[in-house]
This record gives C-alpha cells, structure tokens and sequence, in this order.
C-alpha cells in the first residue's frame, strides 16, 4: 500500500509510476506570481496601466517560468519593468541575482539549467545545443535532416531531453521546441563548441526545402494547410534567410542563389499573409548582394516577389521594372514555372498602366500554363487577364474568363485565386445594375478569403461590398462595411489602406446629408491615403470622390476651406470617431 510523492527532474521509469508533469504558468498566474515578488522586491510596486502591457511582455518572454520570474522581480530594484524587457534579450545575464540561501544552482538561471544541462550524458549534450538553431519549434524530421548526421539516430537522445524538460512537446508530438531562455543557453554551448556556422547552414537548407514545398502546395491543391504550415515555420524561415543573407553578403554564391530562390518560393506565401516590407526586404537585399547578375531561376523568383511587394506598396512602374527583368530571364532560360507567373503578374502590371501589351501577356501566360500542366497558374492568369478585360470594357471577355477561372480554383481548392474570381464577378454584376447579385458574389469571395487568410483581400473586398451598398441607397451597411475594411487595413498596419477606405466613409457622410463631416473625413483621407502601405485596387469605378465633390456645393467656400484645414489636421482615431458618430435627428419644425 506504499505511495511515494516525488519531484524530479526526469521520470523514474518504473512500472507504477504515474507521471504529472509540471507545465510552466499560464499567463494569469505568472502575472499574479511576478507582481507579488516584485513587491517582496520593492514594496511600492503596483501593476498599473502604464506598465501592464510591459509586465505582460516579460512574463511571456520567460515562458512563465516561475524561477525565471522571481528572478526578473529582483531587478526591479534598479529597472522599471520597460526597462527589463528590454535587456532580455540576453536573459540570462540579466537573471542572475537570486537568493543568497537558497542552493547554488537556483541563485541564477544559468546555473539551474546548467545543472540539468551536466547531467546529460554527451550525445544528449551534443543534440541539446544543435537544437538552438531552431526558431519557433520544429519536427523530428527538422531534427533529423538539421542536427545529425548520416546515419546517426538520435530519437533516444531527444525522447530524454523531453523526458528531462529540455525540450517541450506541443501536446500532439508534431512538433517540439525549447523555452527562450533554455534555448538561449543551448546557443551558448553551440557557440562554445564552436558548431554554430555549420549547423546554421544546416539549418538554412533545410528550410528552403520546407519552402519549396510550402510553395508546392499553395500553387497545388494543398493550399490551406501548406499556409499553415508556413505560419508555424515562420521564425525557421526568418532564420534561413537571416543565415544565407550573411553568408551571401560574404561573396558566397552559392548562398546568394539559395537565397534568390528562397525568396521566390516565398513569393504567394508573403502576399497571402500580408508581409510586403518583408518580402521586397529580404528579396531586394538578396538581389543586390547578387553582383555577378547573371540569369539565374532564382534571381528571376526573387524579381517576381519584390515586384509583387512593390504592386502592393503602390510602386507599379517599378514592379513592372522587376517583373520585365523576371520575365526576360525565365524566357532566356525556358523556365516554365516563372516564365508563367512572371507573365501573368507582369501583364497585370502593364496593364494597370494602360499598355495593350498586358492583355497579350495575361494569354500567353494561361497558353504557356495550360500548355505545361501548371494548372493554378492557368486559373490565375485567367482571372488576372478577367481584371484587365473588365478595365477595358469587354464585359463579356471578363465574364467568360473569370468562370473558366473559377471551376478550375474550386476543383483544386484555390482559396486565393477563387477570391479574386468571385469578386471580380462581382464587380462585373454591379456594373451591369445587378446589385442584389454582385452583394451575393462579394460574400462569396469574402468567405474565400477568409478561409486563406489574406487580409489584404478581405480588406479590399469589404470596402467594394460597402461601395455596392452605397450604390444600393444604404448607406448605415456601406458604413459599417467601410469600418471592417478599415479594421482590415490596420490589422496589416497599412495606413494608406485606412485612408482608401476612410474616402468611403467620408462618402457615406455625404449621402446622410452631412457635408461639413464628409469634408473633413475626406481631408484626412487625402493625407493618409498618400501614406506607403497597401495598395489593392482593381478597378477605377468608385463613385467617393465624385459624391464628396457634390457635399462641397451645399458649404460655403469658407466652410469648404474650413473643413478641410481640420480634416487635415485629423488622426486617424479621430476621423473614424467622426464617421462613427451616429447621424443626428432631425428636428420638428411643428
């Protein structure tokens, strides 16, 4: 009947042992154990608005580990709790002055995990530091490929670092990680073995890989989950890039290329998740530390995704600069893939500026995709050439190649090009006076979005919905539409895409006869809609500045004047509690 209760820091591995183990706090609690060190620390300190934020930051920072936190509550002797957060990048210097009667190896952070850490048998010791190259978790397989060598197992070795908390399980056991400042430890030791060049290159090529097949499955017929998978692998790519880009910029070619084509393989995955600074940083900085320029696969990617970064961001002439180059390169070098991509995105980009020669590049590229097999390509090119075709007037043209698009986007589960196809039908619908339908349609393109998770889309998508509803005489849902959109655009951080979306709002003000609002909301509109961030227009047909024109009339040349020096002068913030602000009622004259 014996029943032992014990800590450790493994399992016994016994035959009646149940284990319980012990998870680090959840963020309530860590909040809660923190505050009340910091209190035995220096009796005055209060949670407060003006430091919630910051105390919530460090907690998360230290993973809720409660000695972690004890220790960081000792600093506030001397820190305010910014003030720490910000010298946490090196945890484990800052965290390093615990009780005096408490054991050696818990007076300091360093030195508890320093304890477990020489307690590890050498292969464990060998594998625990080559795991810091990872950034946000990672498989068995990553491990694998990255941290051995071939031939060499190593699932004995892992299975005992988690055993020994190392390494945490997400639950599943798909993926594994380290807590931040255990990794930090582990860097140390990799750095001291001298290991953390090679196992950095290790881990670089490893992850383009996971690129590429990111991007197989998102121009395949594995959109979503290739999406998901790019998301949890974000640090792990960030890290690839950061590690060739240093190497490129050190003369090596062959991680230039690896990085040109990195980028490429990025080039949908960054558009859909809204990371248009990232994209053209990454690609641009890649494409200038390519000296020698040669005509190259992946020099021509990388030009496909800095061109499409700089579409979004507005800078269209030079998009078209970057997609002409991608285009020469992939014809020079008959590179189906990008030669397909190149000419859908560049035939987009000369068209939005006018040229003939963007329609004929649009059907080259859905010949050359169908041609070749590239089924996505052929879809998407289709539903790009729709966009220029309706620009130009032939409805009939448009039509005809946005449903060719879209059965083929349905068939193989395109999230992204269906959105664009439904809301290009859409658009075509409300120009034909079919309000009822373009509303139905938009709806339809809003749940493809939603379901890829491209903001920028939902962003665009709901302010065309609220135009339409405009146009449909209902001005309180085009508001309420307009308002979502600006959420959207905030949520990239895109001003420029808040001020588009405020034009309608001033519009919206204009129709409920408030002309001094709809002025002001416009003024400011103007100024931020100059801003850089996202640009995600498709068509011309927007009745805003038009109806605004028409608010001015009814106001004095001195009102008009007025209003707009204060709609100039207009945050953000408070442009949209104008536009929030419900219409006043009207007064009885009886």
């Amino acid at each position: 009947g014996l029943r032992i209760v014990t800590t450790s820091r493994t399992s016994l591995q016994i035959a009646a042992e149940r284990e319980y183990p012990l998870a680090t706090l959840e963020p309530a609690r860590a909040i809660e154990l923190f505050v009340e060190r910091a209190r035995a620390t220096k009796r005055e300190f209060e949670l407060a608005p003006e430091n919630t934020d910051a105390v919530a930051a460090v907690c998360r920072r230290l993973d809720g580990l409660p000695l972690a936190l004890e220790l960081a509550a000792a600093r506030l002797r001397l820190l305010s709790p910014e003030a720490l957060l910000e010298r946490l990048g090196h945890a484990l210097d800052v965290l390093s002055s615990g009780r005096r009667d408490a054991p050696g190896r818990h007076q300091t952070l360093r030195a508890t995990i320093g304890w477990s850490h020489s307690l590890l048998e050498e292969p464990e010791q060998r594998l625990f530091r080559r795991m810091a190259v990872f950034a946000g978790g990672c498989t068995v397989a990553d491990i694998e490929a990255v941290c051995a060598h071939p031939g060499e197992n190593v699932l004995d070795e892992l299975e005992s670092l988690v055993d020994k908390a190392l390494v945490q399980t997400d639950g599943q056991g798909d993926r594994l990680r380290m807590l931040q400042t255990i990794g930090e430890y582990a860097r140390e030791r990799l750095e001291a073995a001298g290991e953390t060049g090679e196992f950095a290159v290790r881990h670089a090529r490893r992850y383009a890989k996971v690129a590429r097949e990111i991007r197989d499955g998102i121009e395949g017929t594995d959109q979503i989950s290739s999406l998901e998978r790019g998301i949890a692998e974000e640090g792990n790519l960030q890290g690839a890039l950061d590690t060739l880009l240093a190497v490129a910029r050190d003369s090596d070619a062959a991680a230039c290329q690896a990085g040109l084509q990195l980028c490429g393989d990025l080039w949908l995955y960054w558009h859909i998740r809204g990371k248009n600074l990232t994209a053209r940083a990454y690609a641009e900085s890649f494409l200038e530390a390519d000296t020698a320029g040669s005509p190259t696969v992946g020099r021509a990617g990388a030009l496909i995704t800095a061109g499409l970064a700089s579409d979004m961001l507005g800078e269209i002439e030079r998009a078209n600069d970057q997609w002409g180059e991608a285009y020469v390169i992939a014809a020079e070098l008959d590179a189906d893939r990008e030669l397909c991509i190149a000419g859908f995105c560049h035939g987009l980009g000369l068209g939005l500026v006018g040229s003939d020669l963007g329609l004929a590049r649009t059907s080259e590229s859905i010949q050359k995709s169908g041609s070749v097999g590239f089924t996505w390509a052929q879809a998407f090119a289709s539903s790009l050439d729709g966009a220029l075709r309706a620009r130009a007037d032939d409805l009939d043209t448009a039509q005809r190649r946005y449903v060719e698009a879209l059965e083929i986007q349905r068939r193989i589960g395109d999230e992204e090009g269906a959105g664009m196809s439904l809301g290009g039908l859409a658009q075509l619908a409300s120009r034909r006076g079919d309000l009822a339908g373009a509303l139905e349609l938009y709806r339809q393109s809003l749940v493809a979005y939603e379901a890829i998770g491209d903001r920028a889309e939902e962003a665009r998508i709901l302010a065309e919905l609220a135009w339409t509803h405009l146009q449909n005489e209902d001005p309180a849902l085009a508001r309420r539409y307009f308002l979502d959109s600006v959420q959207a655009y905030t949520d990239l951080a895109s001003v420029r895409g808040v001020g588009l979306s405020l034009i309608g709002l001033a519009s919206a003000e204009a129709v409920e006869h408030r002309p001094e609002a709809a002025v002001q909301i416009a003024a400011a509109a103007e100024v931020y809609a100059q801003q850089e961030g996202i640009v995600n227009v498709y068509t011309d047909e927007k009745p805003g500045r038009e109806i605004i024109d028409q608010a001015r009339t009814v106001l004095s040349a001195e009102d008009v004047a007025h209003a707009t020096e204060v709609g100039r002068r207009l945050t953000i913030d408070e442009a949209l509690d104008l536009a929030r602000t419900p219409p006043a009622a009207p007064v009885s004259r009886e």
